[in-house]
């Protein structure tokens, strides 16, 4: 192991590692980061990733979740990532399929007037 014991500090924390102690390695990081298996979390969410798959990538761990949002936009309508590169985007870097950018009450486009708009309002674009 290339670590030297007496400085084996965990890549979440920043403390002390005991050389006794269980440690995760991030095998795209290689041997010289290690973690404490309660800080190898999503730095987004903090989902503990020990037991999960996990994703390495701009020298940070990311859930499923969370890295596949880093590199596609989450529907608001379906909650499912969008693979189009035609979509409806909003404020906030909000974005929808566009077959979803649609009144939840009356399924009238929202780049139309609707007459529920009030409600969609307060419902829709709320985070």
């Amino acid at each position: 192991m290339p670590l030297n014991v007496e400085q084996r500090l965990c890549s979440g924390c920043l403390g002390s590692v005991d050389k006794d102690s269980p440690v995760v390695f991030a095998q795209r990081e290689g041997y010289d980061a290690l973690w404490h298996p309660s800080c190898f979390a999503c730095s987004v969410c903090g989902l503990l990733l020990v037991d999960l798959v996990y994703f390495w990538t701009n020298q940070r761990l990311y859930c499923g979740r969370h890295y596949c949002e880093s590199q596609r936009p989450r529907c608001r309508g379906c909650d499912e990532l969008i693979f189009s590169e035609s979509y409806q985007s909003g404020s906030g870097g909000r974005a929808w399929h566009r077959e979803h950018f649609c009144c939840w009450r009356c399924g009238q486009g929202l780049d139309q007037s609707c007459p529920h708009a009030s409600d969609l309002e307060q419902h829709s674009f709320q985070d």
